[in-house]
């Protein structure tokens, strides 16, 4: 017979790294509130800590393209740029994850600099794909972004 370990000795910690463009966020929640369920310690980088319901760390690249912060048309589109693809966010991404030190991190799929920041972390990483795993595997990486990724060295590889 195997004893049983209390649920207390499971505790551990996930930062979810995300931002609020709109679809994504249902699914987000979901897993967050499963795992919570489950005696997870859940925290968000990038949304804003009154609007969740859940602790929050900073993370201002995904914090600018919100409405409020981002603005509209090409300042957001810039923010956006940013926030997918920018140096900066990678290397805050890797900077938020060195220093939260969680069990493991997920990441919206879409969030291309801020994974490759959360993976250079040397942590355990999960990518929360909701409805655009098509999209990653086939046209995109044959589309002129994806090739556009390969050139930096972050398309997704044949498997």
């Amino acid at each position: 017979m195997f004893a049983r370990v209390p649920r207390k000795a499971f505790a551990m910690k996930t930062l979810f790294i995300t931002a609020g463009c709109g679809g994504n966020l249902p699914p987000t929640f979901a897993v967050a509130n499963a795992l919570t369920r489950r005696g997870v310690e859940i925290v968000f980088a990038g949304l804003e800590a009154d609007s969740i319901g859940f602790p929050t760390a900073s993370f201002d690249a995904a914090l600018a393209v919100t409405p409020d912060r981002g603005g509209k048309g090409l300042r957001k589109g810039f923010a956006m740029a940013g926030l997918l693809a920018g140096p900066a966010a990678t290397r805050t991404a890797r900077t938020l994850v060195a220093a939260a030190q969680p069990d493991g991190t997920v990441v919206d799929c879409t969030l291309i600099a801020p994974l490759r920041g959360a993976l250079a972390a040397s942590r355990p990483v999960a990518v929360l794909f909701y409805t655009l795993g098509d999209y990653w595997a086939q046209p995109f990486d044959r589309g002129p972004a994806g090739r556009g990724l390969a050139l930096l060295g972050m398309r997704q590889r044949p498997g």
